[in-house]
């Protein structure tokens, strides 16, 4: 590879973790505003905003670089690291909730709270893998049929995080049927970018002015309900859900488009780390967000406390990029792989 392509290729790269590092700041601020959005409008206008995009495009990226070719091959090692982390994630959690005071619910089977990303994301990396060799357009076709028609079922919920992996799969496979090099070709057309600044302020203007319209697509946009939860009428809950990612598209389409193409130091290193960062993060805020002291803090400073409430948010996703946080999950990874190795169901 000659200097040019390989610089070219960093930039690439860089892009890539600028892009994972701001999603994973907006997990992370969208989960402070979340025990928020009772206090006003401003606070739900805010939480919509993220809710929209942030999850459907760290899966579309997190597809953008699951491949399978020559080279490879299915990751049975991900896929039960993803699984036996997302359990441990739930355990942590509910010891972490029980020790807090609160009375929290455990079931093996269903989440509806932050484990689910691992549960999913593992169950994408093998359902890829299964559907590697069909037409795209058929297997898009199918994935947007089968959520469409999933919003008509009550049982299709939390359990199993079914409902999360339906709606949300074709922002993932959309990933992996493309090539991370095309795709940003594709967004540094300067027309591109024009179109996306502008649904990205159109947007968040919307949020501003007509909070309580786009704050009523809570439910669709967190892809755990039936149509029966939508706003509006039920009747309309297929094209509502046809608007979700129409809508979700654009958005993301916007924020791509104003994320830094150039080394950010810091921030840039820190988009490598972002599963320690999701990991603790949660760890962190769910128990200090179920106990109500944002709330408290604001309550007694009032703009001074909301401005402190999220500058901790910005301070915990940097700090929580530090690299001794990613240890842990690593010795993890580890050890799983040589666990499977030693029973043979992958190779060293």
């Amino acid at each position: 590879m000659d200097i040019v392509n390989s610089i070219k290729n960093k930039k690439r790269t860089l892009y890539w973790d600028n892009v994972k590092f701001f999603l994973i700041l907006f997990v992370v601020i969208g989960h402070f505003c979340d025990s928020l959005t009772n206090m006003g409008t401003a606070y739900q206008g805010v939480y919509i905003f993220i809710y929209s995009f942030h999850m459907p495009m760290f899966l579309f990226v997190s597809g953008l670089f699951t491949k399978y070719d020559d080279k490879h091959k299915l990751r049975i090692d991900k896929i039960v690291f993803y699984f036996i982390l997302g359990y441990i994630f739930k355990i942590l959690i509910y010891l972490i909730l029980l020790a807090a005071g609160t009375n929290p619910d455990w079931s093996w089977l269903s989440t509806n709270i932050a484990p689910w990303y691992l549960f999913v994301l593992g169950g994408y990396l093998l359902t890829a893998y299964c559907v590697r060799k069909l037409n795209p357009y058929l297997v898009m076709f199918i994935s947007i049929a089968i959520s469409l028609a999933a919003g008509y079922f009550s049982f299709i919920d939390d359990f199993l995080t079914i409902s999360k992996f339906i709606v949300f799969f074709p922002f993932f496979y959309l990933g992996f049927c493309l090539n991370p090099k095309d795709v940003l070709n594709f967004l540094n057309k300067k027309a591109v970018r024009i179109i996306g600044i502008v649904i990205l302020l159109a947007f968040a203007l919307c949020c501003v002015f007509l909070t309580d319209y786009v704050y009523a697509m809570r439910p669709v946009y967190a892809a755990w309900h039936d149509y029966s939860e939508f706003p509006f009428s039920q009747k309309y809950g297929l094209f509502i859900r046809v608007f979700q990612y129409i809508s979700s598209f654009a958005i993301m389409l916007g924020v791509a488009s104003v994320i830094p193409r150039k080394s950010l130091g810091y921030v840039t290193d820190a988009g490598k780390r972002t599963l320690a960062i999701y990991f603790w993060h949660y760890l962190i805020i769910k128990p200090i967000g179920s106990l109500g002291f944002g709330v408290m803090l604001i309550n007694k400073l009032g703009a001074l406390g909301v401005i402190m409430w999220f500058a901790l948010s910005i301070i915990l996703t940097l700090v929580l990029g530090l690299p001794v946080f990613t240890k842990p999950i690593l010795f993890l990874q580890n050890m799983i792989n040589k666990l499977l190795i030693k029973l043979r169901l992958v190779q060293s």
